[in-house]
């Protein structure tokens, strides 16, 4: 990844990978922990890089990437809607933004690496 440019800044992560990413040790069974000391608050980094867990991740995926090098573009504005009526009983007014997704592009291919772990 640093060879074609890109740096990782980020690490996306399934839930059953983050948990063995905030465990994984220097040398197998020993050394320190990747993800920081386990005095340390809940463990968020792994090598250095924050660990995002999402559940829209297959299982046993992580990926690795340059951030700035993926773009999103939008279909819409984003709108906002206001609604009075919701929950008039109890005053309360409800907001709603929403925006449409055109699409996601890499600008390097290199900038992005999906890791797929072996079933065990």
């Amino acid at each position: 990844m640093e060879a074609a440019g890109a740096a990782p800044a980020v690490i996306w992560a399934s839930p059953d990978q983050a948990k063995s990413l905030r465990k994984a040790r220097e040398n197998g069974t020993n050394g320190g922990y990747l993800a920081g000391q386990v005095t340390d608050p809940v463990a968020s980094r792994g090598l250095g890089l924050p660990i995002h867990v999402s559940a829209n991740l297959p299982a046993r995926t992580v990926i690795v990437a340059d951030p700035t090098r993926i773009h999103i573009g939008l279909r819409s504005d984003v709108r906002v809607a206001v609604s009075e009526d919701y929950a008039f009983d109890k005053d309360v007014t409800a907001f709603r933004a929403t925006y449409r997704v055109a699409g996601l592009a890499v600008d390097a291919p290199s900038a992005l690496y999906v890791i797929k772990a072996a079933a065990s």
